[in-house]
């Protein structure tokens, strides 16, 4: 599935219940300016203060790729990237991808994501990652890491909402498999911590499949000596989340609750402005 195709079928899975088509832009980019269109008024999500104090305080801690190559026109099925040659194919009949990475091929049976994407669904087989869209290079203090986002070529229902990756760590060789809600519209590592440790966030959606009144969760996964990335919890055994709220007033709009909006971080996140006054 192509970058757009998979904006446009978050936008709606998320809103469908209560909303006509909405952008991806509206809900998880502010930098973007909102659709002022008087005939799809009832059919947008604004950009509210939560959004706005979240990705700038992301992209405050983003770690930025070293290469990226984005297979946007999906013709290419080979690539040097810096020093490391992958190669790739996408078997449209049998809805599979085959990966190849410095001659050797990574395997997606029988493996799972990190962590599930709803509330209340198991792992993500990877094998269903079926096409690919972005390969970039991280190069780090402590190691170097590959990272691939995948999409889906067949999808249904909330499926269709969910980026899958992989993050392979090039010193120790370990796979990273996540599937996320795609909020982000490229691969994104950040330091949370500032202290060169990178981190992966995973974005899940809590709630009902029809429901007016759901979360949007960010989850952190942080890289360990061995090159894994496991969930990241406080001393407590809790994890480490960002949660944001939503709700359908009056059975209208889809509005972010900034009440609703908690945090169990690292470390202190600038509340939104109209909450900090309250």
């Amino acid at each position: 599935m192509t970058a757009s195709r998979k904006k446009f079928a978050l936008a709606i899975l998320i809103a469908v219940h209560c909303l006509g088509p909405v952008t991806i832009a509206q809900i998880g980019d502010p930098s973007e300016p909102p659709v002022d269109d008087s005939k799809s008024a009832k059919s947008t999500i604004r950009p509210r203060p939560v959004a706005k104090t979240l990705e700038d305080y992301l992209r405050g801690r983003e770690i930025k790729p070293t290469s990226i190559f984005n297979n946007e026109d999906e013709t290419r099925e080979s690539l040097r990237l810096e020093k490391i040659s992958i190669a790739w194919k996408t078997d449209r009949e049998k809805y599979k991808l085959d990966l190849v990475v410095d001659g050797k091929p990574i395997e997606f049976q029988g493996k799972k994501s990190k962590g599930s994407v709803f509330s209340d669904s198991e792992p993500i087989p990877v094998e269903h990652f079926n096409s690919l869209d972005e390969i970039a290079i991280f190069e780090l203090r402590e190691t170097s890491l590959l990272a691939f986002r995948f999409g889906f070529q067949v999808c249904s229902g909330m499926s269709c909402s969910v980026t899958g990756y992989l993050v392979l760590d090039l010193k120790t060789g370990a796979e990273n498999w996540f599937a996320s809600l795609g909020m982000f519209d490229r691969i994104r590592l950040f330091d949370i911590k500032n202290d060169g440790t990178p981190d992966f966030l995973v974005t899940t959606y809590r709630g009902a499949w029809n429901s007016c009144d759901y979360r949007i969760g960010y989850t952190a996964y942080t890289r360990t000596p061995d090159g894994s990335f496991e969930l990241a919890i406080d001393p407590k055994e809790k994890a480490f989340e960002i949660i944001r709220r939503f709700k359908c007033p009056d059975g209208g709009n889809v509005e972010e609750y900034e009440e609703g909006f908690e945090v169990n971080w690292m470390e202190e996140v600038r509340k939104p402005r109209k909450l900090a006054e309250q």
